[in-house]
């Protein structure tokens, strides 16, 4: 799967390490199944973010290491791991961020940051949210969804977009329409003239959203994506017409 669609897309947003640290072997036969010019990127894992909340950080440190050394056979190829912070993760534990990215900048990783409470978008707050990532070399991470601003700020390179959904029960469990895209392509478009490097990623994936979606915007922006009737392959993996059209 992962071949027929690095085919199509440059570039995926690895959600499994959100999960569990990977294995390096897996990420060595991650790492020969795509094209030269394809990038990663990879969430940090949940036992850092979300059980620890950044703040041992002596357990912190071992597994960032580890993780580290899982991802080494894509290093190459990996643009930036993706700091998720947790919902209850307010802007009172900006030390304990600030601190983790100082802690990531050793490894050598590029890091992405998303926020997921209000406070740190607040309007008094959000300039000093934004400076932190700087300080950092940290992108912040735009995303549509229901509960923060759609901002699109670049505090590093690349600037990350996450299409995450607008939906009424499963926020992901959702398919953008054209204007929706077309007001986020014209963002991400603005970045791109002045010479910057961006990345968006669709995670509205129930039903085959996700590539529906991404195929749509990439023509948006430069018209050249495939018919998403050609994305199929010889193994009996359904076209994403099929597979869509079994909801």
């Amino acid at each position: 799967m992962l071949g027929q669609y690095s085919r199509v897309f440059k570039t995926v947003e690895m959600d499994s390490s959100f999960y569990a640290i990977p294995r390096r072997e897996v990420m060595e036969r991650i790492a020969s199944m795509v094209p030269p010019d394809f990038v990663f990127s990879a969430k940090v894992p949940k036992v850092i973010t979300h059980e620890s909340m950044l703040r041992n950080r002596d357990s912190d440190s071992i597994n960032l290491k580890m993780f580290e050394s899982a991802l080494e056979p894509i290093r190459g190829k990996l643009k930036l791991i993706v700091i998720q912070l947790p919902p209850k993760f307010d802007y009172s534990h900006r030390d304990d961020l600030e601190a983790f990215l100082r802690l990531c900048s050793d490894t050598g990783f590029r890091t992405a940051t998303e926020f997921r409470h209000a406070s740190w978008l607040e309007e008094e707050r959000m300039q000093a949210s934004f400076d932190i990532l700087r300080r950092n070399d940290s992108s912040y991470v735009a995303v549509d969804e229901p509960l923060l601003p759609p901002l699109c700020v670049k505090t590093a390179s690349p600037v990350y977009v996450r299409m995450h959904g607008r939906g009424s029960g499963l926020w992901y469990d959702y398919r953008y329409s054209k204007d929706e895209m077309i007001r986020w392509a014209e963002k991400v478009r603005g970045f791109v003239v002045d010479g910057d490097e961006v990345i968006v990623v669709f995670n509205n994936h129930p039903h085959g959203n996700a590539p529906l979606n991404a195929l749509e915007f990439m023509r948006l922006l430069d018209g050249k994506a495939q018919n998403k009737t050609e994305i199929s392959d010889t193994t009996g993996v359904a076209t994403l017409d099929e597979f869509i059209h079994r909801k």
